[in-house]
């Protein structure tokens, strides 16, 4: 119990100090995967403290996002709807909402784990010789459903030439993915906040109830959506969420459903090791290179996972009135700054002048995104398009 108690600190450490440093993520875990596997005493206490890495990241990482609107690719689409109510006033009450999906979506990962196990490899071994299809079915639907479906079919092909881009460039492609993210997402949000000359209001603390039934649907679609990411390679929460609800969702419910996408992802991505054989995360990559995943091994996983949820949201609302009193007295336009010096600096120490480059490209195609108003997630397209031709045999 002492060796459990250790290495899940120990993992939620880590996982805190990833989620809340912009442009640092959990896999970057996979570049000292082999000498940090050496530190543990056995395979068991290395899968608790790389669930408790991976569940507290994905909770705590929403606070920057939110706050400060430099995301990690688990949160780059929940950074509009986050921002427009921290614009609000109502800050905390978006940490709380996407808190409650993460939650709820475990209990309710762990209740259709049964389910899960008889079904998925099914569904996956009927799904893959169609995988480009649905892909570009996913794709079209996203695309027919905006205003301006001409701009985004743009920002969606756009991206996915930069994705295609990608391979040829001469980085490390197991962080390539970081200055990418980082310009697609990141980047143009907090050029935009300079911009417009951004003033955080002061946050309240009250928030609005929501009826169960936003609560309990919001929940159920996002931890849907969690499977379909995992089913779909390149699908990002935003699309499947999206896809799930059909396109109409309101701003709270949207976060409570990106926070139970996020979680429900993350734990489908380890099972998928055992399910399909394909893992769905860095972290993902790590357990299948070092440990053989089977039932004793997810028990492990649900429990370390449930422990380390409770944990770390209590820590993230702790966090999160920290944030509160930072924004509302420091130059948000000095927090910016500093930010985006803080992440090309950390761009240039990881990919070199490479990296500033591709960055450079992923935040000129983000920025249109933006100024033309259509909806971000077809900056997905980057990892989109080049599934649908990998999966169609074109490439």
């Amino acid at each position: 119990m002492i060796e459990f108690i250790l290495y899940l600190f120990l993992g939620m450490c880590f996982g805190v100090l990833t989620g809340l440093l912009p442009g640092l993520h959990p896999n970057t875990l996979v570049l000292f995967a082999s000498p940090l596997y050496l530190l543990f005493s056995s395979d068991t206490n290395f899968l608790i403290f790389l669930t408790a890495v991976g569940v507290t990241n994905t909770i705590i990482s929403f606070l920057p996002s939110t706050f400060i609107g430099a995301p990690d690719e688990s949160t780059a689409l929940t950074v509009l709807p986050a921002h427009k109510l921290l614009l609000k006033g109502r800050g905390y009450e978006a940490v709380k909402l996407y808190i409650s999906g993460c939650t709820l979506s475990l209990i309710l990962s762990f209740i259709l784990l049964p389910l899960l196990i008889l079904i998925i490899p099914e569904i996956y071994k009927a799904i893959r010789p169609l995988i480009h299809v649905l892909l570009s079915f996913v794709v079209a639907y996203l695309i027919f459903i905006e205003r301006r479906r001409v701009k985004a079919l743009v920002v969606f092909l756009l991206s996915g030439a930069l994705g295609l881009m990608m391979n040829r460039i001469p980085i490390d492609g197991r962080i390539v993915l970081f200055p990418v993210l980082t310009g697609l997402f990141g980047l143009p949000l907090l050029f935009l906040s300079l911009r417009s000359d951004v003033r955080i209001p002061e946050q309240r603390a009250g928030e609005r109830k929501l009826s169960s039934k936003t609560l309990r649907n919001s929940t159920l679609i996002g931890t849907v959506s969690g499977i379909l990411v995992g089913l779909l390679p390149g699908v990002g929460p935003a699309q499947a969420t999206t896809v799930a609800s059909m396109g109409k969702m309101k701003t709270e419910g949207f976060l409570i459903s990106m926070g139970a996408v996020s979680l429900s992802n993350f734990i489908f991505s380890i099972l998928a090791i055992w399910l399909i054989g394909k893992p769905r995360s860095g972290i993902a990559v790590i357990i299948n290179r070092f440990i053989t995943i089977g039932f004793n091994e997810f028990i492990i996983i649900c429990f370390t996972a449930l422990f380390t949820c409770g944990i770390a949201s209590i820590l993230a609302l702790k966090l999160t009135k920290y944030f509160i009193r930072v924004v509302e007295k420091i130059d948000y336009r000095l927090i910016v700054k500093s930010v985006l010096i803080f992440l090309f600096v950390l761009i240039y120490v990881f990919s070199g002048f490479y990296g500033i480059y591709i960055t450079l490209v992923a935040s000129a195609i983000g920025m249109y995104a933006n100024l033309v108003n259509v909806r971000r997630t077809h900056l997905m397209g980057v990892l989109i398009l080049p599934n649908i031709l990998f999966f169609a045999g074109v490439i």
